[in-house]
């Protein structure tokens, strides 16, 4: 299963580790270590619509897992993650 989590938007220079320290501001601590153990996150990057799209970049992270682990997760966590 394929959950969204939430985004950010940061430059297109900005490597995987840094969008992962943004995301980890942005939704705090507890968000990101719970969607670690749940399974493993994936991000996907396209321009951003809001800036100019030749500096930046809208990244979208999704938590992959699966069965049993999902469920507990949204009932966790959903009143925390990005509706959009």
């Amino acid at each position: 299963m394929k959950l969204f989590c939430g985004h950010i938007e940061c430059k297109w220079t900005h490597n995987d580790r840094l969008e992962l320290i943004y995301f980890r501001q942005k939704y705090g601590d507890e968000l990101f270590y719970a969607i670690n153990d749940a399974g493993e996150i994936n991000a996907r990057r396209y321009d951003s619509p809001t800036l100019p799209p030749d500096m930046y970049k809208r990244v979208d992270f999704y938590l992959t897992t699966c069965g049993k682990t999902a469920t507990l997760f949204l009932l966790k966590w959903a009143w925390r993650l990005d509706k959009s």
